[in-house]
């Protein structure tokens, strides 16, 4: 079995910011700031449909 621990793919329903490469990932994905993604996340929380729904 491969190891895929070295992988960076997120939950692709679940917005999480815990590391930089996913805050970086969610901010390139959603063409936001880090301090906007934040605060949209407070708002709505943080499944993807609604983040994408907040921006649209």
């Amino acid at each position: 079995m491969a190891d895929n621990s070295d992988k960076k793919i997120p939950d692709t329903n679940i917005i999480s910011l815990n590391e930089e490469w996913q805050i970086e990932y969610w901010t390139g994905l959603l063409d936001c700031t880090e301090p906007q993604l934040r605060s949209v996340i407070k708002l709505v929380g943080n499944k993807l449909s609604e983040v994408k729904k907040y921006f649209s």
